[in-house]
């Protein structure tokens, strides 16, 4: 996955491995949130679960959204 290797280090200092962490991507035709969650669960999160029915899903079911950095949602 793009980016992940560059990035691990800072979310692993700012997440816990122990924290349960969701990822999703686009919706249900979409892979990247399930190639996340696997490479998470390879470098020692135990608590990952895929959301599978994306960004919009998860808005429109009223979990909270936060933004981070560069205006990136997370």
């Amino acid at each position: 996955m793009r980016g992940f290797d560059d990035r691990i280090g800072d979310f692993w200092e700012r997440y816990s491995p122990e924290k349960p962490i969701v990822t999703y991507c686009s919706g249900r035709n979409c892979e990247d949130g399930h190639r996340l969650a696997r490479l998470l669960r390879e470098v020692g999160y135990g608590k990952v679960r895929v959301f599978i029915d994306g960004y919009s899903g998860w808005v429109s079911a009223g979990y909270p959204t936060a933004q981070g950095e560069e205006g990136e949602q997370r």
